[in-house]
């Protein structure tokens, strides 16, 4: 059974979910043990997009959420359902959503911020921890969620009109 995603629960989800990644809006004092977490910025590593279906008060259309400013912007505007459910390999989640949230990275980005041998491991490793917390935020606001890796990486990306050379999708969850 179809149920709409109540706006306020959308922004709360996304909100409190990704706080505890969300970079710390000022650099410390000159003088203080430098934050080591300030230079790990999860805008960096992660971009969330939002299939939105049943929101009210949101058009329905592809929307990416702007970790910094805690922001939605329109990127396509259209009803999306079953294309999202063909990227999710035929999973009916996305037929029952209000909305369903990608998890997408682009390795260029990150290879190029965090030069290290562990950066794709810890790039799959936090991308875990993220949706935990997205999961776990939703759950608490009475919604139903159905986790994913399991996408078909190129029409996701088509649908996102994300680069299939150097983007992926990590995770989606859709929000009932």
């Amino acid at each position: 059974m179809r149920r709409p995603l109540p706006q306020e629960t959308l922004s709360s989800i996304l909100n409190h979910g990704l706080a505890p990644y969300r970079v710390p809006r000022t650099q410390p004092a000159q003088g203080d043990k430098p934050d080591y977490d300030y230079l790990v910025a999860v805008d960096r590593v992660y971009d969330v997009f939002i299939a939105v279906f049943d929101v009210p008060g949101l058009e329905p259309g592809i929307y990416l959420y702007d970790l910094r400013t805690e922001h939605i912007q329109l990127v396509r505007a259209g009803e999306f359902r079953s294309e999202v459910q063909t990227c999710l390999i035929g999973q009916q989640a996305s037929l029952f959503a209000g909305a369903v949230l990608f998890l997408t990275t682009d390795y260029r980005r990150i290879q190029w911020f965090y030069r290290h041998d562990r950066v794709i491991r810890n790039t799959y490793i936090n991308s875990g921890k993220i949706m935990q917390s997205l999961i776990l935020v939703a759950t608490a606001h009475g919604c139903r969620t159905s986790i994913t890796p399991a996408v078909s990486d190129r029409k996701a990306l088509q649908l996102l009109q994300l680069d299939d050379r150097n983007n992926q999708v990590l995770y989606t969850l859709a929000l009932t």
